[in-house]
């Protein structure tokens, strides 16, 4: 069998003329500028985690579906308007107030938070 001249893909030794990648693509090519990130909160910046604003007895269609908390009334209400209070399964609330984002809101008397044991 003849001897086959060396593949010049696999030789880290071509030259500049022999080169076939686009202008710029090799090694001399300028290095990548690093992309702005947001900047990490100092290690003496407290931990706030975002609490929800609701009674976590409040339920809807689309409270449902959510991954995580509600934090705005849309997180709550669909088209329909229709939420309810999970310990009454009713519209109305243990207090005998509507279920509703606008209501069910610390100050409320049947209100309970959804970090009530961590608090």
């Amino acid at each position: 069998m003849p001897d086959r001249p060396a593949d010049s893909r696999t030789d880290s030794s071509t030259d500049s003329s022999t080169d076939r990648r686009a202008p710029g693509a090799g090694a001399s090519a300028a290095p990548a500028v690093p992309r702005a990130s947001a900047a990490a909160p100092s290690a003496s910046a407290a931990f706030r985690p975002r609490v929800s604003p609701y009674c976590s007895a409040l339920s809807s269609k689309k409270v449902l579906g959510l991954r995580g908390l509600p934090m705005v009334d849309s997180d709550v209400l669909d088209a329909s308007n229709w939420c309810w209070c999970r310990r009454t399964a009713q519209i109305l609330g243990p207090d005998r107030q509507p279920a509703h984002p606008q209501d069910c809101r610390s100050g409320r008397s049947c209100f309970h938070s959804p970090f009530a044991a961590l608090l």
